[in-house]
């Protein structure tokens, strides 16, 4: 297959992906061309994603005769993400998870408070119907459980089988989020509040088959209702890095949420404006163009790469690391964590002026770089790699202290020179690719790049 072809198979499955539901020809044929800013397919290219279509089903991709559409495989899934992102080791493969939390004790014990609590699933509808317990956080977009197994697990609360723990944070007093558990709360609201679902397949109380909660006898909705679930409920007062390896250590299960995505669920205060920034950065027009919409909005992974270098615009990377003292953040992730707070509490005109800076820097990366800006780079002819988080930060943070001409005059001696890099420095794609959040890591490829471009600027 072909570079084209292969990377139209790329858009084919991130465009399956991103909507989660089976897709005609026409409808992948119109999300490419959405995602191109509009473009429409050339008849060569219609032809060509037909044909790569057809070559790789059952393997990365199943079509449906029936109703004629295709569905993403789970390695069709992976291969999406792999070459939207290249995957990341954010800690050497010998650490474990305490290498990512602070030594010592940071924060006051006393002030970590997790409550456990019982509640009715009648007071846990009536908390989604006031929307005091939120089920649609944005990084929580995806509903992924068919009518089946929602219809089974109301088929289980009814024959008293107990379900497991739900986490919560509570922002504010009153007000939760669900951390863990959205499958099961969203079931519920289907059934008993929206009265959606009619269940099915029912293994047990057949004689319930194509029942909704108001055509269930009066004994079985209230022995629905009065089923306890068991909340474990984290308090307002816990410290939000606490709270960040809470949400870590328990997102182990169904969708595992990325780091980004319990960033945006926990750094909402000021009504969210660290993450509407984010937000109006990553879908920004320079943003696109410099990553030709590669970058997959679904797991947040394009806003972490503007919060990487919101962080190192507003804290030198040659300061990172220095002072370990306690509160100091021990790796990039507990750096991206209070940036995040930081940026939440910045003035709106300090929000404009990073905005420009950004902007800026997206059209000097794509000025030098093209379709291979923020990419691991062998050779000129070589075929397209994944952007790559940790070549987005440097890139994009060293690249905004130079005079656009200047990059302009010097742009293939800055590719032969990153070409260079690759080839014989080793430390350096070490850094790029593994244990790549260690401060040692993060300081040694800021350090290798910004020391080329001098020699090759000046």
């Amino acid at each position: 297959m072909s570079i084209a072809t292969d990377e139209l198979l790329v858009e084919a499955l991130l465009a399956i992906e991103e909507t989660n539901t089976p897709m005609t020809f026409s409808e992948i044929a119109k999300s490419i061309s959405k995602r191109r800013g509009g473009v429409q397919l050339t008849d060569d290219e219609i032809g060509d994603l037909r044909e790569c279509l057809y070559q790789n089903g059952n393997m990365y991709i199943l079509w449906s005769a029936k109703d004629r559409t295709w569905t993403i495989t789970p390695e069709g899934r992976a291969y999406a993400r792999q070459i939207s992102i290249e995957p990341e080791e954010l800690v050497d493969i010998s650490e474990t998870d305490e290498a990512l939390e602070p030594k010592g004790a940071p924060f006051n014990p006393a002030r970590i408070k997790v409550d456990v609590d019982q509640m009715h699933i009648y007071h846990a509808l009536k908390l989604i119907r006031e929307q005091r317990l939120v089920l649609q956080p944005e990084f929580q977009r995806n509903f992924i459980w068919d009518e089946v197994r929602q219809s089974r697990l109301i088929e289980s609360i009814l024959l008293r089988i107990a379900l497991p723990a739900f986490y919560l944070d509570a922002p504010r007093e009153d007000t939760y989020v669900v951390i863990d558990g959205l499958q099961r709360l969203k079931t519920l609201d289907h059934f008993c509040n929206e009265k959606s679902l009619k269940l099915t397949g029912l293994e047990y109380l057949r004689e319930f088959e194509n029942h909704g909660f108001s055509d269930l006898p009066s004994h079985m909705r209230s022995r629905l209702e009065e089923t306890r679930l068991t909340m474990h409920i984290i308090r307002p007062e816990t410290p939000l890095q606490v709270k960040f390896i809470i949400f870590r250590r328990i997102n182990t299960g169904g969708l595992v949420l990325t780091n980004q995505e319990i960033r945006h669920a926990l750094y909402q205060g000021n009504d969210g404006r660290a993450s509407r920034l984010l937000k109006n950065l990553a879908e920004s027009p320079e943003f696109l163009d410099a990553t030709d919409r590669t970058i997959s909005p679904r797991r947040m992974d394009d806003r972490e790469c503007v919060l990487r270098f919101l962080t190192f615009v507003r804290y030198p990377y040659e300061q990172f690391g220095r002072n370990m003292s306690v509160g100091e953040p021990p790796n990039l992730d507990g750096l991206l964590n209070r940036t995040m707070a930081d940026l939440n509490a910045l003035p709106f005109e300090e929000h404009d002026r990073l905005k420009e800076v950004f902007r800026d820097s997206m059209c000097k990366a794509h000025l030098v770089f093209g379709r291979h800006a923020f990419r691991k780079i062998y050779g000129r002819n070589q075929k397209r790699q994944p952007i790559s988080k940790p070549l987005f930060e440097v890139w994009s943070t060293l690249l905004r202290d130079w005079p656009i001409e200047i990059l302009e005059q010097r742009r293939e001696q800055l590719i032969d020179g990153f070409i260079e890099i690759m080839h014989h420095d080793f430390d350096f794609v070490k850094s790029i690719s593994y244990g790549t959040g260690s401060v040692r890591a993060v300081k040694y490829r800021f350090d290798r790049i910004n020391r080329m471009l001098r020699e090759t600027l000046r």
